[in-house]
């Protein structure tokens, strides 16, 4: 049995996490900025199958110097999956949290000897993303943060320069680390359970309410995604098994459809007519630029950076879940599965 810790543990990602990792026999300690989302953690990871008397509270804060740490868990591995997620956040506000707050769990890792397992994103893998924002990857902390956060928005700006810095300093202080980068989340494979405010969510609300006349991009524009679970389930085989030796895992499933053949599913799904028009991403960012527009669309410029053309070598993530006995459900199920509970769950709150 494995003892292990969990930032961002009351996240969709993070509660799927404490129910494969508690399955497996492992003690979860979770930080946690309110003593009283114990209980409610314990009983969601109970419900979806896991065993929530397993999880711990470890009482502490990303935004806070040294995380406001009483003391420091002993513990075997720290899985990094907190972050501020929000669009249009500042600067200020998403360096407080996924930049200083991630450089203060390498911090803990170093102090206790643990081992690191940083959750990033799946766009600090794509060197094309990366050389438009003038990032080098053999030197990425050297590049112009404040042209970063320009261009690409304070999220993924923080989410990418964490990532960065956590790796450098988990280098510097010798705090054994790989790094596992997720696309868009989609719901769990067989319920289709997702959380609201999820990017795959709000753009399965844009198909079903008919904000979405147009299709964002050309014919191979994707939205990579990857099963909550089967996410849940390659990270928790960490705890158990020898880690690759490569430092990336990219968890996106290359089936996943281009976006019109997506918008299609989710449309069938939901019982709407599928968009036939197209609008160029350039276009569409200038629109998203006018005043009230994105409070309008119900859309940030932000979240189109997302949507790109390249392809991802995910063979080290495969070879990792085929080893530990993970098998890939199918995408296009995920995808109709999300969006027919997005669908009873908008019914009975109705």
């Amino acid at each position: 049995m494995t003892q292990v810790m969990v930032t961002g543990a009351t996240g969709f990602i993070g509660q799927w996490l404490c129910v494969e990792l508690t399955k497996n026999g492992h003690d979860v300690y979770a930080l946690l900025r309110r003593p009283d989302q114990l209980e409610d953690l314990r009983r969601a990871c109970t419900i979806r199958g896991g065993n929530g008397a397993s999880i711990h509270e470890v009482s502490g804060n990303l935004d806070a110097p040294d995380l406001a740490l009483e003391s420091d868990p002993l513990v075997d591995i720290i899985f990094h999956l907190g972050a501020m997620f929000a669009w249009n956040l500042t600067p200020a506000e998403a360096r407080a949290t996924n930049v200083r707050g991630g450089s203060a769990v390498v911090d803990l890792a170093a102090r206790i000897g643990a081992k690191l397992v940083i959750v990033g994103g799946f766009m600090s893998q794509n060197p094309q993303h990366l050389g438009e924002l003038r990032i080098d990857p053999l030197d990425p902390l050297a590049a112009d943060w404040d042209y970063v956060y320009r261009k690409a928005g304070a999220y993924e700006a923080s989410k990418l320069e964490s990532f960065f810095a956590m790796a450098d300093r988990a280098e510097s202080l010798a705090v054994p680390w790989i790094g596992v980068h997720p696309a868009a989340v989609a719901g769990h494979s067989r319920t289709g359970d997702i959380a609201a405010g999820q990017p795959f969510a709000e753009l399965i609300d844009g198909v079903r309410s008919g904000r979405m006349a147009a299709i964002p991009g050309g014919t191979g524009h994707w939205l990579p995604l990857v099963a909550v679970d089967h996410l849940a389930k390659i990270l928790a085989a960490l705890a158990d098994r020898q880690w690759p030796t490569e430092t990336a895992l990219i968890t996106l499933d290359p089936e996943t459809p281009d976006l019109a053949t997506m918008v299609g599913l989710i449309a069938d799904s939901v019982g709407v007519s599928v968009p036939r028009r197209r609008i160029p991403l350039g276009l569409l960012r200038a629109v998203l630029r006018l005043p009230g527009s994105e409070r309008l669309a119900q859309t940030s410029r932000e979240s189109l950076e997302f949507l790109r053309t390249e392809r991802y070598d995910v063979s080290a993530t495969q070879a990792f879940a085929a080893a530990a006995g993970i098998e890939t459900p199918s995408i296009r199920d995920v995808i109709v599965n999300t969006a027919a509970q997005a669908v009873r769950v908008t019914a009975s709150v109705g």
